[in-house]
């Protein structure tokens, strides 16, 4: 990898960039990575602290490939308003009679003084000629009001099922 610190440069015409970018890469086999670090970063007034790693991997054998991010960032505007986000985040895509895709992780971002968050409980799932996520739930909240969200056992539709805190169920349509 890298390590680059920029002082007041300007890049191809975009805002002044200064502070430190690590760059990390991995690779072997069937797997690759990155890493990007940053401290005081910044593009403009816009300030980055944080990681945020990127990983590929392929499973030859079950005809699968899968990308992984994992975020641990702030971002600071020049009002002082600030972004952070945390958390993993998983896309798999499996080549076989119906190419499928699952999506996995848990993740908060915290704006504006809100915290939001989508733990997935069961991997969200569908073949990729469907519309809609057919299968798994997962749990979403913000300021720590959850509500879960299940996508049904399968089938290609447009429903998901919402339960609430209180307990009560509501079916909803998807949009496409």
């Amino acid at each position: 990898g890298y390590t680059a610190t920029f002082n007041n440069c300007v890049l191809n015409g975009t805002e002044n960039v200064n502070g430190t970018l690590t760059v990390t890469y991995d690779q072997q086999g069937e797997e690759g990575s990155f890493t990007a670090s940053y401290v005081d970063f910044y593009v403009g007034t816009i300030k980055i602290n944080g990681t945020r790693a990127y990983s590929f991997s392929a499973n030859s054998n079950e005809s699968s490939v899968t990308f992984e991010v994992v975020s641990d960032m702030t971002v600071e505007m020049e009002d002082g308003s600030a972004i952070s986000e945390n958390g993993t985040k998983s896309f798999t895509l499996a080549f076989g009679e119906a190419t499928t895709y699952s999506i996995s992780g848990s993740w908060t971002v915290v704006y504006e003084g809100n915290t939001y968050n989508a733990t997935v409980n069961s991997a969200l799932s569908s073949t990729v000629d469907c519309a809609y996520v057919a299968s798994g739930d997962m749990d979403v909240s913000k300021n720590g009001l959850a509500v879960n969200v299940d996508f049904g056992d399968g089938t290609c539709d447009d429903t998901a099922f919402l339960t609430y805190p209180n307990g009560v169920l509501e079916e909803i349509t998807l949009r496409d």
